[in-house]
C-alpha cells in the first residue's frame, strides 16, 4: 500500500464520530490492509466481522499551511474539544508535524510580540512541578501496591502503573479524603498521576475498575473490589467526553454507592458540570465554585493558576 492510498482511505473516510467530533474511522476485514495501516501508526479495534481502523493523532495548534507529500491530517471539531484541538493524520509522521507547526508558531513575530506584552502583564510563576522518585525510594507498602498492580494488569496490558514523575497536586485539601471510602481509579488514563495521589494512608482504599463504552473495546476489568453499598466513592481518571466517567457512576449508584467526581484535566465545560471536583494545572477545584458563563473561562482559568499572588 502506497502512502498515496493511505491518504486515499484518510480522506475518504472522514465522519463525525461517537466521541461527538470530527474524526477518521475506517473498517475492513483485509488484513494486509490493517497490517499496512498499522505501519503507518494506525490502530485497530476488533469489530463484528473486521476491524475498525483509527489514524493516529495528536492535541496540537491549528496551522493550515505545514503539510507533507502525500499526507493528509484533519483539524477535529465538536463540542467535546471546547479547551483542545486535536489533529487525525494519515500516517504517522502526524508526530513531527506537532513540533514543526510548534516552532512555526514560536517564530513569527505576532507569537513573539504577544508574549513579551503578556509576560510584561502578568508575573507567571513555576507551578506544575514535578519530581522524579524511583518506585524503590517510596515506602514497602507503596512499593507492593504498585508491583502488585503491574503484575495483575500485564495480563491484558503491557503498561507500567507507576510514573517517576510525581507531580505536586495542589489544593487538594478541597477534598475531605477522612469522608471517603472508596477511590476509584479508571485505568489506564489514570496511570500517569497514580503515583503522584498513592500515599501509605490511603492505598486500602483503592480499587480499579475499567469500562468501555465503545463495542469495539472489551476487557473491562476490577481490581481490589470493595464493597460498595452505603460507601462515599470517589471516583478519578482523565476527562475527555465524559462517557466512561458516566457509566462508571451508574455502575456505582447501581450498587448503591455516593458517587463522587474528580475529572482530571476537563476538556470542555460540561465536564466541569458533570464532575463534583476537576483537576486543572494539576490545581484541584470544586466545579460549583467555578463561574463557567465566560467563554474565555479556560483561558482565565490558567492565568490565574498560574500567575503570581
Amino acid at each position: 500500500m502506497t502512502s498515496l492510498e493511505v491518504t486515499n482511505i484518510f480522506e475518504k473516510n472522514i465522519t463525525y464520530v461517537s466521541y461527538a467530533r470530527s474524526g477518521v474511522e475506517y473498517y475492513t476485514n483485509d488484513l494486509i490492509e490493517v497490517n499496512e495501516l498499522y505501519n503507518n501508526g494506525w490502530t485497530f479495534n476488533p469489530y463484528y466481522d473486521g476491524f475498525r481502523m483509527i489514524p493516529p493523532e495528536d492535541s496540537i495548534i491549528q496551522e493550515k499551511n505545514i503539510f507533507y507529500k502525500n499526507f493528509k491530517y484533519l483539524v477535529s471539531y465538536g463540542p467535546i474539544l471546547e479547551n483542545e484541538i486535536r489533529i487525525s493524520g494519515s500516517d504517522k509522521r502526524i508526530k513531527n508535524l506537532k513540533m514543526d507547526m510548534a516552532n512555526k508558531f514560536a517564530n513569527l513575530n505576532d507569537y513573539i510580540n504577544l508574549k513579551y506584552s503578556f509576560e510584561k502583564e502578568i508575573k507567571l510563576k513555576k507551578r506544575l512541578v514535578e519530581h522524579t522518585i524511583a518506585l524503590e525510594k517510596r515506602s514497602n507498602k507503596e512499593q507492593n501496591f504498585f508491583n502488585e498492580i503491574n503484575e495483575k494488569i500485564k495480563l491484558i496490558k503491557n503498561v507500567n502503573s507507576y510514573n517517576e514523575k510525581i507531580f505536586e497536586i495542589l489544593n487538594l485539601e478541597v477534598i475531605d479524603f477522612n469522608k471517603i471510602d472508596v477511590i476509584l481509579f479508571i485505568p489506564f488514563g489514570c496511570f500517569k498521576y497514580l503515583s503522584s495521589f498513592v500515599n501509605p494512608k490511603i492505598i486500602d482504599k483503592i480499587m480499579f475498575l475499567e469500562v468501555h463504552i465503545e463495542k469495539t473495546k472489551g476487557n473491562s476489568f476490577e481490581l481490589f473490589k470493595k464493597t460498595i453499598k452505603g460507601k462515599n466513592v470517589l471516583i478519578i481518571d482523565n476527562m475527555y467526553s465524559g462517557k466512561t466517567i458516566k457509566k462508571t457512576k451508574e455502575i456505582i449508584d447501581k450498587e448503591g454507592g455516593n458517587s463522587i467526581v474528580l475529572g482530571l484535566n476537563p476538556k470542555n465545560k460540561n465536564n466541569i458540570i458533570n464532575s463534583d471536583y476537576v483537576m486543572i494545572l494539576n490545581t484541584i477545584l470544586k466545579s460549583d465554585t467555578l463561574n463557567l458563563k465566560e467563554k474565555s473561562f479556560f483561558r482565565d482559568m490558567y492565568i490565574e493558576i498560574l500567575k503570581e499572588n
